[in-house]
């Protein structure tokens, strides 16, 4: 699955070419691949992202191939955003747990 996900993509060039998830995972199980998933799709993705050097773009049109830098810097920038968002996220879930610990211990 991860070969035909890799074929389909370098066809998707730039964003106007591309692909939701729910797309691929039609498309794939119309191949035969019944256990293609938006899950299982998303987690190649990130395979072939990390280990096969394929510069994979996301957005609200769907995923595509990177055509110019403007792409990639897009794309980059977007993820930091998201890291930062995460961070947040979990600075403020680490801050909740500190104060129920601080408060788990003054009801000793």
């Amino acid at each position: 699955m991860a070969e035909r996900i890799a074929a389909g993509l370098r066809r998707c060039i730039g964003v106007k070419k591309a692909i939701k998830c729910r797309q691929m995972v039609d498309k794939l199980k119309a191949e035969g691949f019944q256990n293609a998933s938006d899950t299982k799709v998303r987690d190649i993705i990130r395979h072939l992202r990390r280990h096969q050097g394929m510069f994979i773009c996301a957005d609200t049109h769907g995923f595509y191939m990177a055509v110019t830098r403007d792409d990639r810097r897009h794309q980059i920038n977007s993820m930091k955003s998201r890291i930062k968002e995460m961070n947040e996220t979990l600075q403020a879930f680490l801050n909740i747990e500190e104060n129920d610990r601080r408060q788990a211990e003054m009801d000793i």
